[in-house]
C-alpha cells in the first residue's frame, strides 16, 4: 500500500470511530495504520484505547507494546510483551521482542 490508500483507509476507520468509539477492530487498524505511517504515538493512543476495551486481547498490546517500544518506552513494552505471554505463553512476537529489548539494554 502506498501511504495515499493508507490515508484513505485511516479516514474510514475514523468515520467508524466517530460513530462508535469503543470499536474494537477500527481502533486495532487504525493503530496498525498509524503504525505503518510512522506516527507511533498516535498508534499507542489507538492500540491503549483497544487495550483498555479487551484487556487480554493480543493484538492490542502488541501493537501497543511495539508502539511505545519505538518511542522508546523499553520499560513499557517489556511490561506488555510478559502480560501477552501470560496468557498465551507461546506468542513468538512477544518473546522476540523481549529478547531484542534484553538485546539493546544488556540484560
Amino acid at each position: 500500500f502506498d501511504a495515499g490508500d493508507l490515508n484513505l483507509a485511516l479516514d474510514e476507520f475514523g468515520r467508524t470511530l466517530d460513530l462508535d468509539p469503543g470499536h474494537l477492530g477500527a481502533l486495532k487498524d487504525a493503530g496498525n495504520i498509524l503504525f505503518e505511517l510512522q506516527n507511533f504515538s498516535q498508534a499507542a493512543e489507538m492500540f491503549d484505547r483497544a487495550s483498555a476495551i479487551s484487556p487480554d486481547d493480543a493484538e492490542a498490546l502488541m501493537g501497543l507494546g511495539t508502539s511505545v517500544q519505538r518511542l522508546g518506552n523499553l520499560e513499557l513494552a517489556l511490561s506488555l510483551y510478559e502480560h501477552v505471554l501470560k496468557f498465551e505463553p507461546n506468542h513468538a512476537h512477544a518473546r522476540l521482542n523481549i529478547g531484542i529489548i534484553m538485546h539493546e539494554t544488556g540484560d
